[in-house]
């Protein structure tokens, strides 16, 4: 794991090469920025790694994590700014501009996107008050 952390921190201090596509030299890896709609994944087991075997890496991980934030927010993708009263949708589908905020598996995780049993489910996009896509 930490030779990982190494790779993906001196990748990420290349203008944030792997996450944020360069269309400039014609990188074609991830051109709906679905990399950029989950760059909050990867700090969770980066803080396990932290907290619990960070060896002599603790200023690497924490530097790692915090260029993933700073690379979502270059990127597009900041989710402080989504889950806010008037920019989180509380319609379905068709009511909105779709984006990679809105699409269910990138927000699988999120408190508004449960079924009526309280599962987490992750449809194409936010479903409203369907019983079958979810819940606002």
């Amino acid at each position: 794991m930490h030779k990982f952390v190494a790779l993906t921190h001196s990748m990420l201090q290349n203008n944030f090469t792997g996450l944020i596509q360069q269309k400039s030299e014609a990188d074609n890896f991830d051109p709906y920025g679905f990399g950029l709609s989950r760059t909050h994944e990867l700090p969770v087991s980066l803080m396990w790694l932290y907290e619990h075997y960070p060896r002599d890496n603790s200023q690497m991980i924490l530097e790692t994590i915090d260029l993933l934030f700073e690379g979502g927010k270059q990127g597009g993708r900041d989710w402080t700014t989504f889950f806010v009263e008037g920019v989180f949708p509380k319609q379905g589908t068709g009511t909105f501009k779709t984006s990679g905020f809105t699409h269910g598996v990138n927000l699988a995780q999120a408190k508004y996107q449960t079924s009526l049993s309280g599962t987490i489910i992750g449809d194409e996009h936010l479903g409203a008050l369907s019983p079958q896509r979810g819940y606002s």
